[in-house]
């Protein structure tokens, strides 16, 4: 598996926008500017596939990235310092839920710490998709 291949999919504000089928999932999730789109940044080899920003709350789409026909990584909002209104807000939690709740692939969940990276990222994701 080539990371430094992957390609920018999508993104979606809704469920009904969501990629049908795109195998194996890591999505990241955690708290505003925690530094999600930063590691898959770092994972791939890529200084911006995932835009990065020194506001929180920039991400605000779920995005997907695609690393062949059978792997993608998932950027998600963060939570929690956002400056956004409470009906962002709820729209935000709607999503996420149908997301994680939702698919047929399986999803599993990184988290936005810089701390949780210090491994080594390429070893950990081949080792993780295959």
């Amino acid at each position: 598996m080539n990371l430094e291949k992957i390609k920018f999919l999508k993104s979606a504000s809704s469920a009904n926008d969501f990629p049908k089928d795109i195998g194996k999932e890591i999505a990241f999730v955690g708290r505003s500017n925690a530094g999600k789109s930063t590691a898959i940044n770092a994972i791939v080899n890529r200084k911006n596939i995932a835009r990065t920003s020194k506001t929180p709350g920039r991400t605000q789409l779920i995005n997907f990235f695609e690393i062949d026909t059978n792997h993608s990584l998932v950027d998600l909002p963060g939570y929690g310092y956002a400056k956004v209104s409470k009906v962002q807000v709820l729209a935000w939690t709607k999503t996420l839920k149908a997301f994680l709740r939702g698919g047929s692939a399986p999803v599993y969940i990184g988290w936005g710490s810089m701390v949780a990276f210090s491994v080594d990222l390429q070893t950990f994701m081949h080792t993780f998709f295959t």
